[in-house]
């Protein structure tokens, strides 16, 4: 039949002299071809006219479309087929389509109209288009700069700079077609041959059957046969499949594509994957039925909804829709609700809970999203976890944030937390939960206020809180329950007096506290005065802004009073009663101080002091990235010595290697990560620089020139503060004295004799005041402090000289870090019998003790001595005495045994064991000794030529596993493999161990993702590292469930980028950051200091507006200058 239709169809070739198109019938088309002529006939003949048309039509469509219709729509009014003939080249004539039925060419319309009276306006259809030629060039302007079709406008032009390299674009059509491009599932072929029986006399086994070659013949005219190919996959170049047929299939003869299976073999592949799927949901529905109440059983039933789902979509690759994803969510909702009915733990429904609700903002409005959150807050008022989430819910949604809505949201959690108080059936458990819930509200509110710029109103906030605790009348400490009392409402009223009459409150020159003021009155402060005069250059608007601003900024860092003269009428500048009113907490008992000052710390950007007690809590806080935004203020300096070791693009030093000086600061200093989470103790508290971690390094470089959030002599003087209250805080003096040593060393030394005339029988306090001496540099001073102490010890009784062993250990320790390991030695030997001399009078060098001369009896006298102390510590369950006779022991065993470090991690070993019969593995305890061998460790490598990079490797990677976001191990562990080149066991821990999903705490933290941006940025081109790895690494940290939040990271990308010079990608990711952090006044800042050039006045205008639709704070207002630079 199609032999038959062949014959039919095909024609001679005509010759060219005698081929004619024929003319087009009249009756197909012909009003339409004098119309056409006619229009002709009333234009201007000549190649003006021609000219005009095609340019016209060149910029409307693209070549390719209009030449095809062009030629099909000509051919189908000339002949009515459906086949297209190509045109004649002859002038070829343009068919224009009239727009009305008319004849003419011009209409005069003397009616106008019927919409303008209607609707206001002209019809939209009778409206002809007009279309720009050039794609958004201007005559007269370089090619360079085009129109902006996005933030032009009817009214408004806009002209911005597009770059010109035409690669980059080429590159980023490759890309977007490799993206859309749909991929294509490979699997392994079947061998059909597989039940064949082997030979097993054979002398080799084959991997694959040899197949039989077709061979060649000619048939008997001589032709080859072109359709047997030798090669089966593989098209001949004569075969009518063409060359297309060899890209069909993959390279690999042992592949193919899933799509080239038969329908058959698809529905069996399909049906063995749904009997897997089946069968496993099954077993996990009888594992729900036999325990319902097991909350592991339905978390896997619940996530196996996702498996289900996307098992329909493994084989073509294709992603869920919206359709399915609402779908799925729905059913895993219903899930979560039969689960809830049957789970009773709290932890195990704090988990149900989060679950049913991240699958409600899939298939939920915002409105009835917020609905479902304040329900469940109400019925669960004492769960951290889910007043976590809502508060990320409230404050991270872009599109409807504004500051007052979601400052209305703390003080409403507030209020709903205090009447879940005042319930008669909360357990007393509850009640100190939903007190350390107000806490963690009022420090994310307060970080809130800061981070958008009210920074006077977070300041007043816990001013209050402070005069309102630790400050409060006697006759107000009523530690209980009733806390909307008779009692408490009478507290609230005194203490709005206090506070509306304006003296100097806590942290302030000449403050008394609350206590004080009922007996005597003080007087307010001295009226401050701000004479500056802003002045904003029309000609640079933003770039004079900023400076003004940034001034505002570091001023209202204090809250003004009503006498103060201000040069401008700020409503923000005075903080009324009513404005912290609803922050106002009760204690619940004397024990919620810790949990208060570990919160005033994270305020003050300083770490927090942990107990057992609040160890968890304070964990969590600590890892939350909503407090940790320290990074918003620190500079890239403190990051990296240069430019990201990467080079800067903008310096023209792209991928230019890290120097070998930059490698060998690395290799002296690996102290310098800035986002610090360990155990404090007293060797990071008072470490000296650049000799072991402390928590005032990266605090100093940001609070330096006193330019940080908060003013440090506000800082001291509320710690002075709490220290003279008496503070029952355990190590707040220590900290105190610290942070004194730290930024006010001409003060300190006087502040510690001050405190010891307070309690002369603290030993503890000697400690410190040791330490003090040692740091300033007085060493013999700090010997006689600890020598006396020791002597003095004997008189005090026995719950007093446990303290004792501070003593001990201090002197160890600094004896060896100066390298008098003969001198710690002898004090070790000393330990025995308790009997301590001081020479003065010997110089250091007679002061060192050989081990050759050390009485062997001696020896094991004080071993035993230590050892006996560590077993009478243990069983009083004072574990943390007994952990510094562990480490007098490790040190001893170190020293005696010519500076052993592998006899040393024996005896840190067994000791450890015995500690771990009574603690768990990662208590604080055990942190804290394992903090102390590290330091061992360290101290042994940078002063011993004899030691293996492989037991100082083994030791951290066992501490990293039980501490995975410890960053002294962390750094450590970096620091030692940093001499190795070759392998990159840096990258693959994090991967393994840090970032590892589990139980407890290896989850996904902000902290792990800032080291490994930390590291990455120290690793230098020469070890592999390049501006993608840092980038990626940036991009790993953003897109992670607890970092698409975090403004520290946010604002470490942005400066990343702009350090290179790499503009727009900068302008990317600062419009990222803002959608992520709507509510940080320092993004936004960011780009009106370092993104001008890059955006434009226009976009600079825009972002300004934006800060004040999001009702950021702005201290200076540009609205005059605008109106006066527009006339």
């Amino acid at each position: 039949m199609d032999e038959v239709a062949l014959q039919d169809t095909t024609k001679p070739v005509p010759k060219f002299t005698s081929f004619r198109v024929k003319e087009p019938s009249p009756s197909l088309g012909g009003g339409l071809k004098d119309y056409g002529r006619n229009q002709e006939s009333t234009r201007a003949d000549g190649p003006a006219s021609k000219n005009h048309h095609c340019k016209e039509d060149h910029g409307r469509y693209p070549r390719h479309d209009r030449r095809s219709h062009h030629d099909t729509y000509e051919y189908s009014v000339a002949k009515g087929r459906s086949r297209k003939l190509r045109p004649r080249p002859s002038s070829p004539k343009t068919i224009l389509v009239p727009w009305n039925d008319g004849n003419n060419t011009f209409v005069i319309d003397r009616n106008g109209d019927s919409s303008n009276l209607t609707y206001g306006t002209l019809d939209i259809s009778s409206k002809p288009s007009y279309f720009r030629f050039g794609a958004g060039s201007v005559v007269g302007l370089p090619t360079s700069i085009k129109i902006d079709r996005y933030s032009s406008s009817e009214k408004v032009v806009i002209l911005s700079r597009f770059p010109q390299d035409a690669s980059k674009q080429r590159d980023k059509a490759s890309f977007g077609k490799a993206y859309y491009r749909r991929s294509r599932t490979l699997r392994v072929r079947l061998d059909e041959a597989s039940n064949i029986e082997k030979d097993t006399a054979a002398d080799f086994l084959p991997l694959r059957l040899a197949k039989r070659q077709k061979r060649r013949h000619r048939n008997d005219e001589g032709s080859s046969d072109s359709l047997a190919s030798s090669d089966e996959g593989i098209g001949h170049y004569r075969s009518v499949e063409g060359k297309a047929s060899s890209s069909t299939r993959p390279s690999d003869e042992d592949l193919s594509y899933s799509s080239d299976v038969s329908i058959s073999e698809q529905d069996s592949r399909s049906d063995a994957l749904n009997q897997d799927y089946r069968q496993k949901h099954t077993m996990l529905s009888r594992q729900v039925d036999a325990d319902s109440t097991d909350p592991e059983a339905w978390l896997n039933f619940i996530d196996h909804q996702d498996r289900i789902h996307a098992s329909g979509n493994d084989a073509t690759g294709s992603k869920m829709t919206s359709a399915e994803r609402w779908s799925n969510a729905d059913i895993k909702i219903s899930m979560y609700e039969r689960a809830l009915e049957k789970v009773i733990s709290s932890e195990a429904r704090e988990r149900l809970l989060l679950g049913m609700m991240e699958e409600g903002s899939k298939l939920w409005d915002d409105k009835k999203l917020a609905t479902k959150w304040q329900s469940m807050l109400r019925t669960n008022p004492a769960n951290l976890g889910l007043w976590t989430r809502y508060l990320n819910f409230k404050q991270t949604n872009f599109q409807s944030f504004r500051y007052e809505e979601v400052r209305s949201v703390y003080v409403e959690s507030l209020k709903v937390l205090r009447s879940a108080q005042v319930e008669t059936q909360v357990s007393n458990a509850d009640f100190y939960s939903i007190y350390e819930i107000q806490i963690y509200v009022v420090l994310r509110m307060t970080l809130f206020m800061r981070e958008a710029g009210f920074l006077e109103h977070a300041t007043a906030t816990w001013q209050s809180l402070i005069e309102y605790i630790c400050h409060r009348p006697s006759h107000f400490n009523n530690h209980g329950r009733t806390l909307e009392g008779s009692s408490e409402s009478a507290a609230l009223l005194a203490f709005e007096e206090f506070w509306d009459s304006e003296v100097p409150r806590v942290g302030e020159e000449g403050a008394e506290g609350w206590a004080k003021f009922e007996s005597k009155r003080g007087l307010p402060p001295v009226p401050r005065k701000c004479n500056e005069k802003v002045s904003i250059d029309d000609r640079h608007v933003f770039e004079s802004w900023v400076m003004y601003e940034r001034t505002r900024s570091l001023q209202s860092r204090i809250p003004a009073r009503t006498s103060d003269d201000l040069e401008e009428n700020d409503p923000y500048r005075v903080i009324l009663f009513s404005d912290i009113r609803d922050a106002l907490i009760s204690l619940p008992n004397p024990n919620g101080q810790h949990i208060f000052v570990a919160a005033l710390l994270i305020f003050c950007q300083l770490p927090p002091l942990r107990t057992d007690s609040t160890r968890d809590t304070l964990n969590k806080w600590w890892k939350d990235p909503f407090l940790r935004n320290q990074a918003i203020y620190q500079i890239l300096p403190s990051w990296h010595s240069q430019t990201f070791g990467l080079g800067s693009k903008a310096m023209g030093t792209e991928n230019v290697p890290a120097s070998e000086e930059h490698d060998a600061k690395s290799i002296k200093d690996p102290f310098r990560f800035p986002t610090m989470d360990y155990q404090l103790s007293s060797d990071s508290l008072f470490a000296a620089k650049a000799s072991w971690f402390s928590p005032f390094d990266a605090w100093q470089n940001e609070f330096s020139s006193n330019q940080g959030t908060l003013e440090i002599g506000w800082i001291r003087r509320v710690f002075k503060a709490l220290v003279d209250l008496g503070s029952n805080v355990h190590g707040l003096t220590e900290y105190y004295l610290a942070f004194e040593l730290r930024n006010f060393p001409i003060l300190v030394e006087r502040t510690a004799k001050s405190l010891l005339k307070k309690q002369p029988s603290q030993l503890r306090l000697y400690n410190f005041y040791a330490l003090v001496e040692y740091r300033l540099g007085n060493t013999n001073s700090a010997e006689t402090v600890i020598v006396t102490a020791i002597n003095m010890s004997k008189k005090l009784n026995e719950e007093a000289q446990r303290d004792t062993v501070l003593l001990w250990r201090t002197w160890i320790w600094e004896s060896l870090s100066m390298g008098h390991t003969g001198h710690a030695l002898e004090c070790l030997l000393m330990f025995a019998d308790h009997n301590v001399k001081l020479d003065l009078s010997k110089t250091e060098s007679e002061k060192q003790l050989a081990v050759e001369e050390v009485n062997p009896a001696l020896l094991l006298r004080t071993q035993s001595v230590l050892r006996d102390s560590r077993d009478q510590m243990v069983s009083l369950a004072l574990y943390s005495h007994a952990s510094m006779y562990m480490e007098c022991l490790i040190l001893l065993t170190y020293l005696s045994e010519h500076l052993s470090i592998s006899a040393a991690l024996t005896t840190f070993k067994s000791n450890l064991t015995t500690l771990s019969i009574h603690l768990a593995l990662n208590s604080l305890i055990n942190e804290n000794l394992y903090q102390s061998m590290a330091k061992l460790l360290y101290h042994h490598a940078t002063n011993s030529h004899f030691f293996t990079p492989t037991m100082i490797r083994s030791f951290l990677a066992e501490s990293i596993a039980i501490f995975p976001q410890n960053t002294i191990f962390l750094s450590l562990y970096a620091w030692n493999e940093i001499r190795f080149r070759i392998d990159d066991r840096v990258r693959s821990l994090m991967r393994n161990a840090v970032f590892a999903r589990g139980s407890g705490e290896r989850q996904d933290s902000v902290i792990s993702h800032f080291f490994a941006i930390y590291t990455e940025l120290n690793r230098g081109i020469t070890l592999g590292s390049n501006s993608h790895a840092v980038r990626g690494t940036f991009e790993r940290a953003v897109n992670s469930r607890c970092g698409a939040n975090s403004a520290g990271l946010w604002m470490l990308y942005l400066q990343f980028e702009h350090s290179r010079g790499e503009m727009e990608r900068a302008k990317g990711i600062f419009h990222r950051a803002i959608r992520a952090c709507p509510w940080v006044k320092g993004i936004y800042m960011f780009a009106f200091r370092c993104l001008r050039m890059a955006t434009g006045e226009h976009e600079m205008r825009a972002i300004y507006e934006l800060m004040g639709e999001k009702e950021l704070r702005v201290h200076i207002g540009l609205d005059d200058v605008f109106e006066r630079i527009d006339k």
